[in-house]
């Protein structure tokens, strides 16, 4: 699925949830209707400081908590509100963007300074979990592409099963692996805690 085509086929409700970070920075977490990363259209924040003391990394028993500097627990989620049928999603990550940080990466590689792809993404039906509404996506924070390793942000994305299924052009053999561990966590720790959400 490529990440710089998230149309919406249907009007939905669309709810963004955390999954986890493997990141050294302090991340900013964010999505335009109207636009391509923080220039133009209507840029909205999703999750100001997408950090976490629960990293995919730990023991599964580990309990994190909250705090200042780690504000995200895994399946936190946010209300992106009621989006009408051919709303382009776009998200966009600010990389150490708590701390200052200017560069942005989009889910549209051609708005990236850089020149290059930051997110993988796919559906949840790579996993056997058909007709699923959510959408899973992978950041990428460091300028010319890193480590590679799309896990500085991973988030999940509530589109509606509907338009998630329609978004689904096959995915890349090496995405699934990249990400598939995150995705059977998200839903794991979506179900095993309670969790805290916002509306945008």
């Amino acid at each position: 699925m490529d990440p710089s085509h998230l149309k919406l086929a249907t009007e939905a409700d669309v709810r963004a949830y955390f999954v986890g970070e493997g990141a050294g920075y302090h991340n900013t977490l964010g999505f335009n209707t109207q636009g391509g990363g923080v220039n133009g259209g209507d840029p909205k924040l999703i999750f100001p400081d997408a950090s976490s003391a629960q990293t995919y990394l730990q023991d599964i028993n580990y309990v994190a908590t909250r705090t200042s500097n780690d504000p995200l627990l895994p399946g936190d989620f946010v209300d992106l509100g009621r989006l009408s049928a051919g709303t382009r999603l776009d998200f966009f990550l600010i990389a150490n963007g708590v701390y200052g940080g200017r560069n942005v990466y989009s889910t549209d590689a051609s708005v990236n300074q850089d020149g290059l792809g930051h997110v993988v993404s796919l559906h949840a039906s790579a996993f056997a979990l058909n007709d699923s509404p959510y959408l899973l996506l992978g950041f990428e924070d460091l300028w010319g592409g890193g480590d590679q390793d799309f896990n500085d942000v991973v988030f999940a994305v509530d589109v509606g099963a509907g338009n998630a299924n329609g978004l689904v052009q096959g995915d890349e053999p090496s995405t699934v692996v990249l990400l598939g561990s995150f995705l059977g966590l998200a839903l794991y720790l979506m179900n095993r805690r309670t969790s805290r959400g916002w509306s945008v």
